[in-house]
Parts: C-alpha cells; sequence; structure tokens
C-alpha cells in the first residue's frame, strides 16, 4: 500500500452543491503566494492564503469548508479529513493521510508533535485547495515535511520571483477590513502598522542595484504606522525578472511590499511570542528594539538599519527562529547579548 493514502467521498446528490461552488468560483480572490519553500526556492500559498481568496465567496452561496484532523501513529501517519458542505446538507469529502516523520538535526527519523501538526496542516491545505477548486502552489513542496535537516536547506538558492506579502495573523483575524485578495487601495486601513508617517521604505527592484541612498530608519514597535502605497487598483508592486547571478541575489534587497510584509511578521507574530516568552524592556529600551538589535547583531552583518537587511539575510533569520522553535532560547540569546 502507497505511503500516501486519499479517499474521496460525496453525499447522493450534489446538484445544488455544484451550482453554489460554480458561483461562489466567479468571485474568487487572487491568490497570494506568501510563502517560500526554503528547499526548492519556489513560492507557495499556505491555508491562510487559499481562504483568503475563497472563503468570502464560498459562504456567500452557502458553503462552508471543515477540517477532522486524523492520526495513525501505529503506521507513522497524519492528515486530515476535509468536507465542502452546502446548506442543503450536500457534500464533497475528501481524507488525505501521508507520512508523519522528519529527520532530525543529526539525520535520524523523528515522529512528535512537530511533524504530525505538520501532516495535518499540509493535508488541510492540499484538501482545501482541491474541493475548493484552487491552485496556490508549484508542486513541489511536499519535501517540506519529509526533510527538515538545515544540511538539506543551507545551499538551496533563494527564488527572485517576488509574489505579495503574507497576511499577519493579527490582520487576517479583522474580518471588517478589506480582503487581502481585495484590489489594493490607496488608503492606510489596508496597509500593515508597520513605518512611521514620515518615512518611506526602500524599494529596489529585482533587476536594479541597490539605492546609494540608504533606507530611512524603521523600528518594529507597536505604536508605529506605515507609509501610504503608491499603488493604483489593478497594478501590482511586483513582477517576475529574470534570475541574477548568485552575488546578486545574496545582496538583493527588498523592495516595498516585501519589507512591510517582513516588519508586520515579525512585530505581530514574533515580537509577542518573545514577549509571551519572556522578553521585557530594560531602562528606557522596549522588547521591539532589542528585538531589532538582536536581528541585526545576529543576522545583519554590517546593517545598521532593518531597513539595510537583504532578501537573504531576512529570510536567515526567519529561517533560523522557524528551526529554532524555541522562544526561551532566543529569548536566552538576547538577553545574554545584552551583558556582552
Amino acid at each position: 500500500m502507497s505511503d500516501i493514502e486519499i479517499t474521496y467521498s460525496q453525499s447522493d446528490q450534489v446538484n445544488e452543491l455544484v451550482g453554489a461552488l460554480a458561483k461562489a468560483k466567479l468571485k474568487y480572490g487572487e491568490i497570494v503566494k506568501s510563502k517560500t519553500n526554503k528547499y526548492t526556492g519556489s513560492m507557495y500559498a499556505d491555508l491562510q492564503d487559499l481562504m483568503n481568496a475563497a472563503e468570502r465567496p464560498l459562504a456567500e452561496e452557502g458553503l462552508v469548508i471543515v477540517h477532522f484532523p486524523i492520526e495513525r501513529i501505529d503506521q507513522k501517519k497524519a492528515g486530515a479529513l476535509t468536507k465542502l458542505i452546502h446548506t442543503s446538507g450536500q457534500f464533497f469529502g475528501n481524507q488525505f493521510l501521508m507520512p508523519a516523520t522528519g529527520k532530525a538535526q543529526g539525520g535520524g527519523e523523528k515522529l512528535d508533535a512537530q511533524t504530525v501538526t505538520g501532516g495535518v496542516t499540509y493535508a488541510k491545505r492540499c484538501n482545501y485547495g482541491a474541493l475548493a477548486g484552487l491552485v496556490g502552489e508549484v508542486d513541489e513542496d511536499g519535501n517540506e515535511l519529509a526533510d527538515k535537516s538545515a544540511d538539506n536547506a543551507v545551499n538551496v538558492p533563494k527564488t527572485t520571483t517576488i509574489a505579495a506579502p503574507p497576511v499577519s495573523k493579527a490582520r487576517a483575524k479583522q474580518s471588517q477590513d478589506p480582503r487581502p485578495n481585495d484590489p489594493v487601495r490607496t488608503t492606510s486601513k489596508s496597509l500593515p502598522n508597520t513605518l512611521p508617517d514620515t518615512q518611506t521604505a526602500s524599494q529596489t527592484h529585482d533587476s536594479e542595484p541597490p539605492a546609494p541612498v540608504g533606507p530611512p530608519k524603521a523600528d518594529i514597535s507597536g505604536d508605529i504606522k506605515p507609509p501610504i502605497s503608491e499603488a493604483t487598483p489593478g497594478e501590482s508592486n511586483t513582477s517576475p525578472t529574470p534570475e541574477p547571478d548568485k552575488q546578486a541575489a545574496k545582496t538583493q534587497m527588498p523592495n516595498k511590499t516585501q519589507f512591510d510584509a517582513y516588519i508586520a511578521r515579525v512585530r505581530d507574530e514574533i515580537k509577542p511570542a518573545l514577549e509571551k516568552a519572556g522578553l521585557q524592556p530594560t531602562s528606557n529600551t522596549p522588547t521591539g528594539t532589542r528585538l531589532k538589535q538582536y536581528i541585526l547583531v545576529k543576522f545583519g552583518n554590517k546593517a545598521k538599519e532593518l531597513t539595510d537587511l537583504s532578501l537573504e539575510q531576512w529570510e536567515q533569520f526567519l529561517n533560523y527562529y522557524e528551526t529554532m522553535n524555541n522562544n526561551a532560547a532566543i529569548v536566552a540569546e538576547i538577553e545574554k547579548g545584552a551583558k556582552s
């Protein structure tokens, strides 16, 4: 029997469901690919990206997608049973089970809460896309669950194709705000709260070198505001460009959209997690400033401000944070650095 099990089911009648789904698909938003596969360098849409594009149109047509996590520890498998259900009671269902093991740092096999959760999350995303009729990835990121060892991730070149930024968890919960996949608006409400009004983040395109004049300072404290976007409806801040050489990839600077996304993630996800793990302000230095200094010292090399960090340095920091998966240990690193 194959390591991967996929079982499809449906109600006796699906006519009303299919009609509602057809109407919902006409209203889907654009799928934002906000995640980077660290092993292949390709961009893909995670579960939240798919939901941002389809959840509201589905609901408007009386459709909802629900997930039921499944684990079979004796078989070292995990996954999800996902159903697309119509208010009539008609449904499509798909059960997806896959190997839930990963590689430990030393190269051995591991089966723990992290790898099982990874299998469940991956199955939920695949099921959601299949049932809703969405395509949010290049079909090559399954290896992310199969091998999480640092040795296999370190030499993968980064893609230079730029996608729209990830949606922060805090923004995703604010249902009254415009959806991230709606056309770009120029109001401050549609942008993450990241930079002071008087500042503008660096906008460097893939095919251009960094501007000779350094970008303005940026912080990650909670009370700062974003600059107003220059984008107009229907325009995209990014576009694919020919792949530069390896040296250019290492020094490529994020454009404004990417920079805002990085800052939003640090502010809305990483900073609160570290504060919960024990990161405290010292004298007149808030936790946001302490975290900023830590990023610059450990990953910035010669960078003096967050706007000086290249795409590679940002990815090194985020990959380190995800791989470390220990907020208390990172807080200890920050405390140790302050004393040295």
